[in-house]
């Protein structure tokens, strides 16, 4: 590494010259660095005297400390344990060597060739359906009983997620509109699998996965489009039943993460790991007591401290998901712009969970999308034609995103129903690029966006 080093003949002089103006620097440099290692050594001797009281006030607040805290309620009953059966199918997802389906779902693959991609997975399909049917998902769960022992990979049931999505698909492509929404159900069923692992990663990609829930679905509303009945299913059954993810356990998650993170950084010879994002850092999660270090003890503090304020509001505001995560986030970002040393943990959490309250929208935005273009597909199929105005439909939703009515256009044989998106742009039903960026604070142009052309 190149270590930069001042052409000292280069500097001005500063009413002195030689030796006394390059002493002059030097000391200035010194004093300025001396003064910001007291500082943190003051700084953080005093927040890890603050502990004891910190610790007090977590347990208070419900912060886990052992797993065992994070679950409080019945472990599953291994009958009706869903991981297994997902775990067996990814395995035969691998062995099939299929791709992920995504001509099945956004309709571009013909009816002979989606149904031979299907029969290869059948096997898979199967295991799907039953792990889907099983009452587990409505039930409390330990973690290490539950998820973690059996299918501790918990992102790979995204190609289970696909697998259903494709049924769904084309099974209303063939006309049988019942099993098209059993399948998509299930497939709604598997994502919330997703969040079953209390962090915030696993949350945030149950979000996007059930955006891909929406895509088949959008695609089976269009395949449906004369079937009332079907319609009638999808509605009720997907569209005004928005995934709803058990945020206060995430929080316990994300606390419990993090308290056994910083507790491991005395082992591990100091803060590096943790603000390099390095997953080893929670090498013993099930470590009891507390640090050694004073700056560990501090950061320990301070973590204490937040997850305190955060479980104490979320067990007060846990009915809106929106209004829950924007309070967390307001939080965060307050602790995160507090500048003490012992805080540069906090600065870590904040983007997260602005993007995870933005997927939360997204999704929504998605369902209102499709509810509003099911009520058209039925409304053309009575008419014959397209309606005016959303308002001729009954209530027009609002949009999640900048609470004005859903956007609506159409011509004598197409209509697109959008959203404005996370970048809150008017795109004008322009859809978001396929394979968009999914980096944190990135949004990308154009609109939640869905389209029907009349055959």
């Amino acid at each position: 590494m190149r270590v930069y080093s001042p052409n000292w003949d280069n500097l001005p002089h500063i009413g002195m010259k030689g030796k006394r103006t390059r002493l002059t620097i030097v000391a200035i440099v010194f004093l300025a660095g001396l003064g910001g290692l007291t500082y943190f050594l003051m700084d953080t001797s005093r927040t890890a005297a603050e502990l004891p009281a910190a610790e007090k006030e977590a347990k208070q607040s419900g912060v886990p400390v052992k797993v065992a805290e994070m679950f409080p309620g019945k472990a599953v009953d291994e009958a009706e344990n869903a991981a297994p059966l997902l775990a067996q199918a990814v395995r035969e997802l691998d062995q099939a060597q299929v791709g992920d389906f995504a001509d099945v779902i956004d309709g571009t693959a013909t009816l002979s060739v989606a149904q031979t991609e299907m029969d290869k997975v059948a096997p898979a399909l199967d295991l799907a359906r039953k792990a889907a049917d099983l009452s587990w998902f409505e039930n409390p769960v330990d973690w290490d009983q539950g998820v973690k022992a059996d299918f501790s990979q918990t992102l790979k049931v995204q190609s289970v997620v696909r697998l259903l999505c494709a049924s769904g698909v084309l099974s209303a492509q063939k006309g049988h509109a019942e099993e098209s929404v059993k399948d998509l159900v299930a497939a709604r069923k598997v994502v919330k699998l997703m969040s079953v692992e209390p962090s915030l990663a696993c949350a945030s990609a149950a979000f996007e996965c059930d955006g891909l829930v929406f895509k088949a679905v959008d695609q089976a509303m269009k395949a449906m489009r004369t079937n009332i009945m079907g319609l009638t299913f999808i509605q009720e059954e997907i569209l005004l039943k928005p995934l709803r993810i058990t945020w206060v356990r995430t929080m316990r998650g994300e606390a419990y993460l993090g308290t056994a993170t910083i507790r491991n950084l005395d082992k591990l010879g100091g803060l590096g790991r943790v603000l390099s994002g390095t997953a080893e850092a929670v090498s013993d999660p099930k470590r009891e007591g507390s640090p050694t270090g004073t700056a560990e003890r501090a950061y320990l503090t301070r973590h204490y401290q937040l997850w305190s304020k955060i479980l104490g509001m979320a067990m007060m505001n846990s009915d809106d998901d929106v209004v829950l995560l924007q309070h967390v986030s307001g939080i965060i970002r307050k602790a995160a712009d507090d500048k003490r040393s012992s805080n540069a943990l906090e600065p870590f959490l904040d983007k997260g969970w602005l993007h995870t309250t933005d997927m939360v929208l997204a999704n929504r935005a998605r369902a209102l999308v499709g509810w509003s273009l099911c009520r058209i597909l039925a409304f053309y199929s009575q008419k014959g034609h397209f309606p005016k105005g959303l308002d001729e439909l009954g209530d027009v939703p609002l949009d999640p995103f900048d609470a004005k009515p859903i956007r609506f256009r159409a011509t004598s044989d197409t209509v697109t129903v959008w959203s404005v998106g996370p970048n809150r742009k008017d795109d004008n039903g322009t859809p978001m690029p396929q394979g968009t960026s999914r980096e944190i604070g990135v949004y990308p142009q154009g609109d939640i966006s869905v389209s029907f052309k009349a055959p």
